[in-house]
């Protein structure tokens, strides 16, 4: 008999990184979403999957603070190693750039300790023949964002439309979340790692960013628009986490219009990853 979800699950990272022109410590955010395929796997077989196919958690946030992109590029491996990401989503601005070039090296310090890693690359790097193509960098010139939005004029509309698209999806009510960290009793959080335990308290965070974001109004009320029209937002304070969880949701679409699950093996499953998330 088919079970839906059991063996096809799927993770996806989110990135962003506080401005930074150099290679330096810099601050910012890792979010990972996960997503379970509710069909039966006869059905996910023979039919291309959708957005609400899927039912997408938040299931892990990490600040990173003062890090240099060595240190950084050795986080995502680490995280990628816990996760098996299907799709990581990057903000190319920040120490972007630097980033990527950190990740297609075979060598990273994971956990203190110097390792052999598989490259993570973007799909359009034909540098690095055995990395692997799972990273987007959220500018226009991405295959993967072209695959999500093919014909876009400029970094605005990129920017409006990766605001909009997270929107409907939160109207849509397909994004879960943990309960917010003082809803928690303690017999519930009792053996939770530490990373577990400010998930919960990051993502919370992200929550709080999110309500933040708004379309951006001059002191008429009315809106303001860039010069190809297009709305413009506006951010209250930090937003690292908030574009993170973005970011991941992204990621999402990324994989599910470039590779998805019909492209995916049998039994992916990324982690053993506590399922808090609609808790």
């Amino acid at each position: 008999m088919d079970t839906p979800g059991a063996s096809r699950t799927f993770f996806f990272g989110g990135i962003d990184a506080a401005p930074s022109a150099t290679q330096a410590a810099d601050d910012g955010a890792i979010v990972t979403l996960r997503g379970i395929d509710r069909r039966p796997a006869s059905i996910a077989r023979e039919s291309v999957a959708t957005e609400t196919d899927f039912q997408l958690d938040y299931v892990f946030a990490r600040r990173m603070r003062s890090a240099d992109v060595a240190v950084w590029a050795g986080m995502i491996h680490k995280y990628h190693r816990q996760f098996g990401f299907a799709s990581i989503v990057m903000d190319p601005h920040g120490g972007g750039a630097f980033f990527q070039a950190e990740l297609r090296k075979h060598k990273a310090t994971v956990d203190g300790l110097e390792s052999t890693v598989v490259p993570l690359i973007t799909r359009d790097d034909g540098t690095v023949l055995d990395g692997l193509a799972i990273l987007s960098m959220m500018r226009l010139r991405d295959p993967g964002i072209q695959r999500v939005w093919p014909s876009l004029l400029g970094d605005d509309v990129l920017k409006a439309n990766c605001h909009r698209e997270f929107k409907r999806a939160v109207d849509l009510r397909l994004l879960g979340c943990p309960k917010p960290t003082g809803e928690w009793r303690r017999e519930e959080v009792a053996g939770w790692t530490e990373d577990e335990r400010f998930s919960t308290r990051w993502l919370d965070l992200g929550r709080k960013q999110l309500g933040k974001i708004s379309v951006a109004t001059g002191a008429d009320g009315l809106q303001v628009f860039t010069s190809r029209g297009v709305q413009k937002f506006l951010t209250r304070g930090h937003d690292d986490f908030a574009m993170a969880m973005i970011y991941a949701y992204i990621a999402f679409l990324v994989w599910l219009r470039m590779d998805g699950p019909q492209e995916a093996a049998e039994g992916v499953s990324g982690s053993n990853w506590r399922s808090f998330a609609s808790g």
